[in-house]
């Protein structure tokens, strides 16, 4: 496997919000799973999920938790 967007290398991974109907899933366990998946390929460089959820509490104090796409756009640059 490698990265297949070269124009994209940084990733981060926030956890995951449980919208199924299993309440044992683990939005956290899934997220540092899909990091560690991610890691492992060349061309990534993935920021940790603690780090990841850390500036997203950031972003919020200032701008408000994201909702839309372009509130997500906006979390992306400001990572």
């Amino acid at each position: 496997l490698h990265n297949p967007f070269p124009q994209l290398k940084q990733v981060a991974v926030l956890p995951f919000y449980n919208q199924s109907n299993e309440p044992t899933v683990d939005g956290e366990a899934v997220a540092l799973a899909y990091y560690a998946e991610l890691q492992a390929i060349p061309g990534f460089e993935v920021i940790p999920v603690g780090v990841a959820q850390n500036l997203l509490l950031q972003y919020a104090r200032t701008f408000g938790e994201p909702q839309t796409g372009s509130q997500f756009q906006q979390l992306a640059q400001f990572m």
